[in-house]
């Protein structure tokens, strides 16, 4: 039986790779789009950390598993959505009962795992601590770092700080690939992401700081390099991204619409009221100095030895050493309309009434399609949820979702409605795939039509197990040489209602057509 690896390159794009590769800053990456085989790889709609990698974990899409954001909104306020919010079975799960093992390193919203999960998981930047399953297995962790120092005001240090944690990083999943027996092995590399948040106006003008800053990318060829070396010959090696990075020049403040049109409400919140990560702890620089409201989870993390030099210095670096303290922020009971994080990309509607509730949603859409700043259309798509989602949980996804046009949505509770983005990119829906092995065709063309939803039916395929026909991804048979076992193995579906199979076949046939 093959066994499977995954490297997850939060936020990677081949607008970048593939020009470093070309020119042979990437060796690694160079060698594997010649003697494999790649394509983009289209994220969730929006492109958000959070259900992106549970869509790669589950293949499905969030009204099937019920993570919509990074945050989800309870009694009024904010919290984390946690791994126990997750309501569809995971790559992972699915494995172990097959007494398959795993090593799950970092995968965004996994830890903690089941009981019974068969193999070794590290937390992820989600989870207020460094952690890892079982805990007898934390010698592992004694150098490991889940994020850097973000609140290092010198670029240069901030920079270091970033090498040295994802080389803390690659150090320990070198290690768990070397000790331990596993089947599935996935390693997820958050700093490719977090560096072109913060450094995105220099790589992508490729500045001095940019040539600093590629060090990074540096560092994930070099551990590419070494999985080649060391995987066994019926491996198979798949490099994926959740989303892409694109530039954003610009910023827009939806809700200073929705205040003056009466929609959204404010209040004084206590200063440990929200229970979001301080907008994901607000892990970029250079915000706008503003008084904030410090959540619960930080609190938690702040008194984690680990976490807590971080924690101590966020307000103070970030927000230009403002005190938390009581502010203003969107009282969700008594608002019809917000957007609730600067991550979110999204707009949830809270009216009860049907009518009034289609009203409103209706009344909105045609508006933002219409908004433009400087000549240029603010989005490129403004959707409704049942255009995007299906699935028993779609109830509870935001109402509005939004692809914008090289605008950063920002939940601001600001008069102004335009600005300057400063840290000028932001995520995109063009991510990276990438697959490699003796089982893996080699092409120059680039494969199109590829979803995040479509790499866990795969990996299952690999392993010769059946699939959920819930699955909303399906099996990327023209990776697979053609002559290869996997490429004329029929594909297994577990058994469905045979409404949801005519649907699936149907969804299939028009992916297969791009339609």
């Amino acid at each position: 039986m093959s066994k499977v690896i995954i490297i997850g390159l939060d936020g990677a794009t081949w607008d970048l790779l593939k020009p470093w590769a070309d020119e042979g800053e990437l060796p690694t990456f160079k060698k594997l789009m010649k003697n494999g085989v790649w394509g983009t790889l289209e994220s969730t709609t929006p492109p958000v950390t959070g259900p992106a990698w549970t869509s790669f974990s589950t293949g499905k899409n969030p009204g099937k598993h019920g993570i919509f954001d990074f945050v989800k909104l309870e009694n009024n306020s904010l919290r984390l959505y946690k791994s126990k919010d997750i309501r569809s079975e995971t790559i992972h799960e699915i494995l172990s009962k097959r007494n398959l093992r795993s090593i799950v390193i970092g995968l965004p919203l996994a830890f903690p795992p089941s009981s019974d999960f068969n193999g070794i998981m590290l937390s992820d930047f989600l989870y207020p601590s460094k952690e890892i399953f079982p805990k007898s297995e934390k010698g592992y962790i004694e150098d490991y770092r889940v994020l850097p120092d973000f609140f290092l005001t010198r670029e240069e240090d901030l920079l270091q700080d970033m090498v040295e944690t994802a080389k803390s990083q690659v150090k320990v999943a070198k290690e768990l690939f070397i000790e331990e027996n596993w089947d599935f092995y996935f390693f997820y590399f958050q700093e490719t992401d977090s560096v072109l948040h913060c450094f995105w106006k220099d790589v992508s003008h490729n500045t001095t700081m940019a040539q600093k800053a590629k060090r990074i990318f540096y560092i994930a060829d070099e551990f590419l390099e070494w999985i080649l070396d060391e995987m066994d010959a019926d491996t198979i090696l798949f490099l994926m991204s959740d989303h892409g990075f694109a530039d954003c020049p610009y910023k827009i403040n939806l809700n200073s619409i929705f205040m003056k049109r009466g929609l959204l409400r404010t209040r004084i919140k206590d200063a440990s009221e929200d229970e979001t990560l301080g907008k994901l702890v607000e892990t970029f620089r250079k915000q706008e100095q503003r008084t904030i409201a410090v959540p619960k989870s930080l609190f938690r993390i702040a008194t984690h030895p680990v976490i807590r030099p971080i924690s101590e210095r966020i307000f103070k670096a970030i927000f230009g050493g403002a005190k938390a303290r009581s502010s203003a922020g969107i009282d969700f009971d008594s608002s019809k309309v917000f957007v609730p994080t600067s991550e979110s990309m999204s707009i949830y509607v809270r009216e009860t009434e049907r009518k009034k509730r289609e009203e409103i949603v209706e009344e909105i859409v045609e508006t933002l399609r219409e908004l433009e700043y400087k000549g240029q259309r603010v989005f490129k798509e403004v959707l409704v949820k049942d255009g995007v989602y299906s699935g028993p949980f779609i109830e509870s996804s935001p109402d509005i979702l939004l692809t914008p046009n090289g605008f950063h949505i920002s939940s601001a509770l600001s008069d102004k409605v335009y600005g300057e983005f400063d840290r000028g990119g932001w995520h995109d829906l063009r991510g990276v795939f990438l697959a490699y092995g003796s089982n893996i065709i080699t092409s120059s063309e680039e494969l199109t039509n590829l979803k995040i939803y479509d790499i866990a039916p795969t990996i299952l395929h690999v392993f010769g197990l059946p699939i959920p026909r819930d699955m909303d991804g399906r099996v990327l048979k023209e990776v697979f040489k053609h002559d290869s076992e996997l490429a004329s193995r029929p594909i297994e579906y577990t058994r469905t209602d045979e409404r949801e199979h005519i649907k699936r076949k149907v969804s299939e046939l028009k992916r297969s057509k791009g339609i």
